[in-house]
């Protein structure tokens, strides 16, 4: 438990071997609960790395397989609005940069 800095960032320990967490946002009747896969994160040059980045920060239609497809063109294209990018769906070097930023890694 903890609070977020001014950023929106939570700093709390997790040990090495976790392997899911729970994150529980909010207070009744505005909380939201997140399942959240932990360790193994493809880098965010790859398909499956933007995946598990989008889904982590909350995207949570987006499907984790590596293969390109609606879904992720969405996520990706909703993920770029909300961060002032370039509408494009595809996700290019600004858009993994700004990935990598918000997502911590």
């Amino acid at each position: 438990s903890g609070t977020t800095d001014p950023e929106g960032k939570l700093d709390v320990p997790i040990p090495p071997s976790a392997q899911r967490a729970t994150l529980e946002v909010g207070t009744a009747p505005n909380r939201f609960k997140y399942e959240l896969d932990l360790g193994a994160t493809e880098p965010v040059e790859d398909l499956k790395g933007v995946q598990q980045r989008l889904r982590n920060l909350g995207f949570r239609a987006v499907p984790v397989d590596g293969t390109p497809g609606t879904e992720t063109e969405e996520a990706v294209r909703a993920f770029q609005k909300l961060n002032d990018l370039p509408e494009t769906g595809e996700p290019d070097n600004a858009t993994r940069d700004k990935l990598k930023e918000k997502h911590g890694s």
